[in-house]
């Protein structure tokens, strides 16, 4: 009896620590999506998804430090 199992999913691809940091400065120098995936190799979506990624960081950061500094007050 032979089985023959077929993935539908796509590899997931992850970006070096190097690739990340190329695409953020990138990123912070304000060149396009595409600009930056066309430099890369990669999807313009991809690069998008990396650099939403960075700003949700930032919030979260940003929220903590807000709900620490309200804590302390109330001591």
């Amino acid at each position: 009896m032979l089985v023959v199992v077929i993935s539908l999913r796509k590899p997931v691809m992850f970006f070096s620590i190097s690739k990340k940091m190329k695409i953020l400065d990138d990123g912070n120098k304000k060149k396009s999506y595409a600009e930056i995936a066309r430099s890369c190799g990669k999807k313009e979506y991809s690069i998008r998804e990396v650099l939403k990624n960075k700003k949700k960081k930032k919030k979260k950061k940003k929220k903590k430090k807000k709900f620490i500094a309200l804590s302390s007050l109330a001591d």
